[in-house]
């Protein structure tokens, strides 16, 4: 298993990290990198032309898998490169990063992925054979190896991921919005019920039973956030994800436009150097009276700085990104905005864009977990923590937003106090 401080990205690392990477790499390769490659060379070819799957602690580059996918004739791959630093070795950072490449090419309608390994490298050999990968042939001192992919699977383009908990009320209106999505791709919706008492999880598997190839229900026999976990849809939802891109919505929830998805794919497919798109979401009192509209007042185009916000800068149910974290900081489990720290972890990964219009609705209900006495008493000095982490996440970049946003929940935390 990969250390919990591990994060994993895709095409974040500029040429002279891949090089400072393979540098300290080379005298592990057979053999040694340096002695046949040029390495920054190497290093720049990589980051301008390969797809670059990254496990990174920090702001070091620990392992690094690359891969050519330009033969879009042939629909053949290639792995040009995998290593990882001594000291992460044997953490299973080189397997999940294997595994993500051939995630890629599947999900990009790739036959094969092809690469070479030395002739006396039986590590190698037998690493890429336990994953899939055969022998075929050999070329001068290398063997060269293969791996189909089952070009037959349709993937899903979009994976809806839904938290849902005695949503018994508003559920069907939640999972029909996701139905009436008018796409040109394939989605798949995966809800996940953390033991509901009411007829939640029955309704759920009633549109299971209609649409068995597009829902995914998972089902805790206990209540897991009553026992102070937290995260789930990290832990739950996003592991079982297909998709190239994750739209989320919670449960009592729900999306008003059919071309949302849409939209906000063409967005991104538009913009590759964007992580995320988001819309204007309104808010429904429990009076049936509108609240406010998030992510009115936020930027077109949102960086990391935006994410340092007091208020949350638009809301979940608007929000699709691109599907590369593999996985995601341990301390995001321990945070109760879990939303606000995702946007801002994904931001790292590039800017997130502001798609036209409004195109769904937040109910704010009694019943909601941002309604909870734990969460309303402990907002403030949950925000705090929050901003606490972030900064450190993001290297101390943004401190002096992170203090401004701190400071502001502070006055509040002692206007509360001052009031008993």
């Amino acid at each position: 298993m990969s250390s919990p401080d591990i994060v994993y990205r895709v095409r974040t690392a500029t040429w002279d990290a891949v090089a400072a990477h393979l540098r300290a790499c080379a005298s592990r390769f057979s053999p040694p990198l340096d002695t046949y490659v040029d390495i920054d060379a190497y290093a720049r070819k990589i980051a301008e032309h390969a797809e670059t799957f990254e496990a990174w602690q920090g702001d070091r580059l620990v392992g690094l898998a690359a891969a050519y996918f330009n033969d879009r004739a042939m629909r053949r791959g290639y792995l040009t490169n995998l290593s990882v630093l001594p000291e992460h070795q044997g953490a299973g950072i080189a397997s999940a990063l294997t595994t993500q490449v051939v995630d890629f090419g599947v999900r990009n309608g790739f036959v094969a992925i092809g690469l070479e390994a030395k002739v006396g490298n039986g590590n190698a050999i037998r690493f890429y054979q336990q994953r899939g990968f055969s022998v075929a042939g050999q070329q001068g001192d290398a063997v060269v190896m293969s791996r189909q992919l089952d070009a037959g699977v349709v993937l899903p383009m979009v994976s809806v991921c839904c938290a849902a908990y005695n949503h018994e009320h508003f559920i069907r209106a939640t999972v029909d919005s996701f139905l009436m999505q008018d796409t040109a791709f394939p989605i798949e919706i995966l809800i996940h019920d953390d033991a509901s008492t009411d007829a939640t999880a029955d309704i759920v598997a009633d549109y299971q039973a209609k649409w068995p190839n597009v829902f995914v229900h998972i089902r805790q026999p206990k209540n897991l956030y009553s026992q102070g976990v937290r995260g789930l849809t990290y832990k739950f939802l996003l592991p079982r994800t297909r998709g190239r891109y994750v739209a989320l919505c919670e449960g009592d929830d729900y999306w008003t436009d059919p071309l949302k998805l849409q939209k906000q794919v063409e967005c991104l497919e538009a913009h590759p150097d964007c992580a995320g798109a988001f819309h204007e979401t309104q808010q429904l009192l429990a009076d049936g009276t509108p609240g406010r509209v998030f992510g009115e007042k936020a930027p077109e185009v949102m960086t990391s700085v935006d994410t340092f916000s007091a208020l949350s800068p638009f809301h979940t149910s608007s929000f699709v990104f691109r599907n590369q974290m593999a996985t995601w900081p341990a301390w995001l489990g321990e945070v109760v905005s879990g939303d606000m720290a995702m946007f801002s972890i994904l931001s790292s990964l590039g800017p997130l864009k502001k798609v036209p219009g409004i195109m769904s609705v937040y109910r704010k209900h009694a019943d909601g977990i941002t309604s909870s006495a734990g969460v309303v008493d402990n907002y403030h000095q949950k925000r705090i923590e929050l901003m606490h982490h972030l900064d450190a996440f993001h290297g101390g970049k943004f401190a002096a937003k992170a203090r401004e946003v701190i400071a502001y929940h502070e006055r509040a935390l002692a206007t509360q106090r001052a009031r008993g």
